[in-house]
This record gives C-alpha cells, structure tokens and sequence, in this order.
C-alpha cells in the first residue's frame, strides 16, 4: 500500500476512533446491546450526534462485540429509514475498510486475537474460495455476522478494489436491512 493510503486510512479511521475515546473520556459502552443504548449515547452528544454515530457505526465493525444490530437499528429510529441507511453505509463501509487494512499489515497472530481461531477456520477458506462476489453477497444480508470476514479478506489473495466494490455495493442490503428493523 502506497504511503498516502496508509495516511488516508489512518486519517479516515484510526484518527477518529482515538479522538472519540479520548472526547467520550472512555465512557465505557458495555457492548452495547440494545438500540435504546446507542440512541442514549448518540442524542446525549446533540447536534455531533451525526458523528458520534458513525462513529459507533465504525467501532462496532472494528470491535467486534459491540451488537451490530443494536447500532444498525438505532440508526433507523434516530435518522429515519434513509437518514439510518446512509449513515448505517458509511459508517460500516468505512468500518471494514479499516478490518481489512487492519488484517493486511498486522497479520493473522492480531487477527486471531480479534476474531477469534474459531471464526478464522471456519470462514477462511469460503473467502478464499468465494472471493469478492460471495464477501459481498455475505455483506448485502442484513442478519449476517459479517465484521469479522473483513479481516479475513484482509489476510486473504484478495485485492484491495474487488474489495471495496464487494464492501460498497453489499453494504448496501444490510444497512438498509438494519435501518428497516
């Protein structure tokens, strides 16, 4: 990866994350299991709510644990149906570009450690073998567990660009998904 995509992605995403934690004083979020959770959180920060959303949105692909579905459904009572969707994207497209970048530099011993020998094994080979049309059409089903796969396609043969198309494009059900529920 050329230096200006690794500053980009570190501005985009890890840069955000970090100034988040420091601003929020590392309240801590407690996985956050229910939409009523995240609503609490993104409403309490006023018109930054927007952000903090996204924000939540990225955190919860990067770091695992936190309930997908409990940020995803919050986005459509807080936001509206499209207001939901398009932030649920972004935030979840932004979210897995950092995974896969996250899994191409540091390897399978951190990816482990995130997701998870389990979840490895069981995943590795369908996203080697399936390539960017099945880590899409993984993506695009809004019930699917599908954060951890970003990192396995970061360890995987797979290229940056059919990724992102699978990540741009198959987000699309699942945020819609999400902001529907």
């Amino acid at each position: 990866m050329k230096h200006r995509t690794k500053v980009i992605v570190f501005l985009t995403g890890v840069a955000p994350l970090v100034i988040f934690l420091i601003w929020s004083n590392f309240r801590p979020l407690g996985i956050l299991g229910t939409a009523d959770q995240v609503k609490e959180i993104v409403l309490g920060y006023g018109a930054w709510g927007i952000l903090i959303f996204v924000m939540l949105q990225i955190l919860q692909v990067v770091v695992t644990p936190i309930s997908r579905m409990a940020v995803g459904t919050a986005g459509g009572f807080i936001f509206g149906l499209w207001g939901g969707f398009a932030l649920n994207w972004l935030g979840r497209v932004i979210g897995h570009i950092i995974a896969f970048h996250i899994a191409r530099y540091a390897g399978r011993p951190l990816v482990r450690k995130i997701i998870g020998d389990d979840t490895l094994k069981k995943y590795d080979k369908f996203i080697a073998k399936g390539g960017p049309v099945a880590l899409g059409l993984c993506y695009f089903m809004p019930l699917f567990p599908d954060d951890e796969l970003s990192y396995i396609a970061g360890l995987s043969d797979m290229k940056r660009k059919p990724f992102l198309f699978a990540a741009y494009i198959g987000h699309i059900g699942g945020s819609f998904g999400s902001a529907l529920l």
